[in-house]
């Protein structure tokens, strides 16, 4: 692959993957700040952001530069590409669901209980 098409492929994947990733370092970013007040949230927050980054890296080079380079040089099949995919498919499936499970334990472990009123007077 020339470089011109790398390029290509690079800039496509950053135009359909870009704006999904730049909430996530905003995530990241959000964790840094609130940090010191609420450090099991943003923890949380801190590892959901950079699994969610990893995953979008890692499908991105694999759908991107390694699986062309793969199905060039090894001639697989249009039934074993199908099967590879699939199963990094599932992959990714769950990789995401644990990203979104860590972010719903960040919003609920940042919640304070709330307060019981004060019983009335007449009691």
């Amino acid at each position: 692959m020339d470089s011109m098409q790398s390029l290509a492929m690079l800039m496509g994947w950053l135009l359909t993957n870009g704006f999904s990733m730049l909430v996530l370092l905003i995530g990241v970013a959000t964790a840094c700040v609130w940090w010191a007040r609420i450090p099991r949230s943003a923890m949380l927050l801190l590892i959901a952001s950079l699994l969610g980054l990893l995953a979008y890296v890692v499908t991105g080079w694999y759908y991107s530069f390694y699986l062309p380079q793969l199905v060039s040089s090894h001639g697989m099949t249009t039934r074993q590409v199908g099967y590879v995919n699939s199963i990094l498919g599932f992959v990714a499936g769950l990789f995401h669901a644990a990203v979104y499970m860590l972010l719903i334990f960040a919003v609920v472990s940042g919640r304070k209980p709330p307060r019981q009123p004060p019983d009335p007077p007449w009691r």
